[in-house]
């Protein structure tokens, strides 16, 4: 039998235990090194002896009062806590592995402290209760926890600090607080802070600790205790093994799943991905989630009845509901071509949500900056235990500067804090800015929800309220705000690389994920203006309008009342495509050379449609007309139309400029022609589902096309199955052509049966955009568009014509 020799940390027996939780006030967090069980005794003088039964003995003595154990280790080793608490209901055990070795905690084990902190401190029950948090020695990885909750619990509180001031307090409570400078530099980051390169990021490694000794300490006693289980000699059970490391984390401290949709060259920028929620935001815990979205749902309570995103869905403009621009008050923006979002505000952190309900978070800045100062509040550090006293020999005052600040300068929020609730209705898009050769994520915000006033603490649901009245309040209660305190900011960041400002703590709004804006809406008399001259201005793709009702409350799920017109060959279906391989009820038809068309109900009287292409194929052309990028034969199945057209995507005859980008005839699909693709002998069977009331229904075919053909580009269709799938519709074929996948919709986000209706006759049915424009000619006349109560709405020409450039225009965000 082998015998093993667990490593103690080096350092570990002279370094301080624990650190101060007064000066971490309001927050009952006590930061400390980790106890060590009784199978380290023999390698330790009794005087050092330190496991965690006596460290809480030693706390409960000093009247603190542990609830909840954070355990931020990469190692089962040193103490088992179930084994010494088997029966312990009112303590809590958290075990969040950070992996260390120069490496910051990732944001989703941040996130997940972050979270469980705010909800232990929330409950009455914890009121006097503290938190343990402990790394190896508790000083990075403890400090990196700690610092980030400070900032984000506390900024919505009279107790709001900056970063820099966090780092201190830390520092205080625990000194010398951080003393890896990558972790430092990785908060500036994290926190979108600028600091004074004057000033060095972190002090001095302590005398007792080795440079690198807690992360090798973590990694041999794992590593041994590997051995030791594979020996059948581990007592310890290893209840977390699979949570110690995460390994979405890349050594520079960044998420690689922030990455672009092409990749960066010299010669190409590279572009953001505005579908995917995951590449904009960090990821959090289903708990947090679940908070958020219970925050989601109350804020809709009352006219929203379901656990799905409950936000407005405008519907298709048909021949049926054309007439109602003219019968009701409307306004009209672009419809952009971009990804639906609510965005909202918390004491918790900022959170967006997509349609499939997925939740991140997102570092961003919303002042509440009637507040002033540095929010008041009493920063004394004073928690109720000041009577208590115990040895913090390592906290004298030292004369050194550190973390980028200057510890005896009092660091405070310039504008106090920050918004504790807010909720936008937005669309993300990726602007194109030729000029400075970039693409750029910007959150246009087209309704609100809810918002506090600013300096009142005044909650206001606004869902009741006429749209013009939260139209005006997202200028005026959030953007307005930002850019002011934006201006504050960069005036604060350029006399702080001057040296003509000291202990200040500017915010970088450019570092944020995406910048926002409000969406400009017209009166519907700029609406050929709209689809004309402003929509040459737009960095971003557009496919058609949008008609808001100016006077109506806000209503969730399908809105009858908000209206989308897309151009013809840009109308869309969302789908769940769902895939039977075996069943007989459902034929495979061609599989021509540049696409595979899948038939759900097959129409030859003479059975399955063959399963080679030519053979008395159909010649099918991809898009209309004789320009470039037409032309693209492809074989089709015998039985079917010779004049058919798989994708109908030619321009309509409008007298619209057809150089404007809201007239491209490029589909979002690409039609590309390659080589004979090869399918099994045989192939899956296709279902394109809709939504009746939260089931899946197939689509029939006397509903409409009972085909959807694929581009050469997705090589296995199959891997599309139970996702969403957007298809534009051929009416000539009856035949569905895959546009992309909808990754910000999960299959109860598919188009219901009844939208789907209202959508197909848009297609088969098309409102051409004169008419559009001869319907809107007509309703202006109406006494309902009064144009003197819509002055404030009208765009000036500046306005209109700088769209896109983040240093001018409307709802610069």
């Amino acid at each position: 039998m082998k015998s093993y020799k667990h490593r103690i940390p080096e350092g570990w027996a002279d370094c301080p235990k624990w650190g101060d939780p007064r000066q971490l006030h309001p927050l009952r967090i006590i930061p400390c090194k980790v106890p060590l069980d009784d199978k380290f005794k023999p390698y330790l003088p009794e005087s050092s002896l330190w496991n965690l039964k006596m460290a809480l003995s030693e706390f409960s003595s000093l009247g603190l009062d542990v609830g909840l154990i954070i355990d931020l280790t990469n190692s089962n080793v040193y103490y088992n806590f179930n084994s010494e608490f088997p029966m312990e209901p009112n303590l809590q055990y958290l075990k969040i592995g950070c992996r260390g070795r120069g490496e910051s905690p990732s944001p989703a084990a941040v996130n997940e402290v972050v979270f469980h902190l705010f909800d232990f401190h929330r409950r009455p029950e914890n009121f006097d209760r503290f938190v343990l948090i402990h790394c190896t020695h508790g000083f990075n990885r403890t400090g990196y926890m700690i610092a980030s909750a400070m900032v984000r619990l506390l900024r919505c509180s009279p107790f709001a600090r900056s970063l820099p001031e966090a780092l201190v307090q830390f520092a205080k409570a625990r000194y010398p607080g951080i003393y890896k400078s990558q972790y430092v530099a990785d908060l500036y980051r994290i926190f979108h802070t600028a600091r004074d390169t004057h000033i060095p990021l972190a002090p001095p490694v302590p005398t007792w600790k080795g440079e690198n000794a807690d992360d090798d300490a973590d990694e041999a006693n794992e590593q041994m205790d590997g051995q030791l289980k594979d020996n059948n000699e581990n007592d310890n059970k290893d209840e977390d093994a699979a949570s110690l490391e995460d390994p979405t984390k890349s050594s520079d401290g960044s998420d690689p799943k922030k990455v672009s949709k092409s990749s960066s060259t010299l010669s190409s920028p590279a572009i953001p991905n505005h579908e995917n929620i995951h590449a904009i935001g960090e990821p959090v815990a289903e708990k947090e989630a679940a908070y958020v979205k219970g925050i989601i749902l109350s804020i809709f309570s009352g006219m929203w009845n379901s656990n799905r995103f409950p936000g407005s869905q405008p519907v298709s403009l048909t021949q049926d509901n054309l007439r109602m621009i003219e019968k009701r008050r409307y306004f009209v923006t672009w419809k952009a071509d971009g990804t639906r979002y609510l965005l909202l505000g918390t004491p918790l952190g900022v959170y967006l949500i997509n349609r499939n309900f997925d939740v991140v978070q997102v570092e961003m800045r919303f002042p509440d900056i009637i507040a002033g100062g540095g929010g008041g509040g009493d920063k004394s550090g004073s928690s109720g235990i000041g009577h208590h006293h115990h040895h913090h020999h390592h906290q004298q005052q030292h004369d050194h500067h550190h973390h980028g600040v200057d510890p005896h300068q009092d660091y405070h929020n310039p504008n106090g804090r920050q918004m504790s609730i807010f909720c936008l209705d937005g669309e993300m898009v990726v602007d194109h800015l030729v000029s400075e050769g970039k693409y750029v994520l910007r959150y246009l915000a087209y309704d609100i929800c809810i918002n506090q006033i600013p300096g009142s603490g005044i909650i206001q649901n606004l869902l009741e309220r006429p749209f013009f009245e939260r139209y005006q309040n997202i200028e005026h209660f959030l953007i307005k705000i930002r850019n002011f305190d934006r201006e504050v900011m960069i005036s604060m960041a350029n006399r702080l690389s001057q040296r003509r400002l000291v202990a200040c703590a500017p915010y970088e709004y450019d570092k944020e994920p995406f910048s926002i804006r409000r969406k400009l809406f017209w009166p519907i008399n700029e609406t050929r203006r709209v689809l004309t001259e402003f929509n040459k201005q737009l960095c971003h793709e557009t496919d058609g309008l949008i008609f808001q009702g100016w006077d109506d409350p806000y209503k969730c799920g399908t809105c009858d009342e908000l209206l989308k017109w897309k151009y013809a060959h840009l109308n869309s279906v969302d789908f769940v495509l769902v895939i039977h391989p075996e069943s007989p009820n459902v034929n495979l038809g061609v599989i021509p050379p540049h696409f595979l068309v899948a038939s759900i109900h097959d129409d030859d009287a003479n059975g399955p449609a063959s399963l080679q292409g030519g053979g008395g194929g159909v010649g099918l052309k991809i898009g209309g007309g004789d320009g470039p990028g037409n032309g693209n034969d492809v074989a089709g199945s015998g039985s079917r139309n010779a004049s058919a057209t798989v994708a109908s995507i030619s321009n309509t005859s409008t007298n619209l400029d057809p150089n404007s980008s809201a007239l491209s005839a490029s589909s979002s699909a690409s039609f590309a022609p390659t080589s004979t693709a090869s399918f099994a002998a045989m192939p899956p069977r296709f279902q394109l589902n809709l939504l009746d009331n939260k089931n899946l229904v197939p689509l029939e075919r006397n509903h409409a096309g009972y085909k959807v053909a694929f581009p050469a580009s997705v090589s296995d269709p199959s891997t599309f199955h139970d996702k969403v799938i957007e298809c534009s519709y051929d009416p000539a074929t009856k035949t569905w052509i895959f546009m992309r996948e909808r990754v910000d919709k999960g299959y109860h986000a598919a188009n219901a049966i009844q939208v789907f209706g209202k959508i197909l006759n848009s297609m088969v049915c098309p409102v051409e955009v004169e008419h559009v424009l001869k319907v809107v000619t007509t309703a202006i006349k109406d006494p309902i568009y009064d144009t003197e109560r819509l002055v404030w709405m009208k765009p000036d020409k500046r306005g209109a014509a700088t769209l896109g450039r983040e240093e001018e225009g409307a709802g610069r965000g």
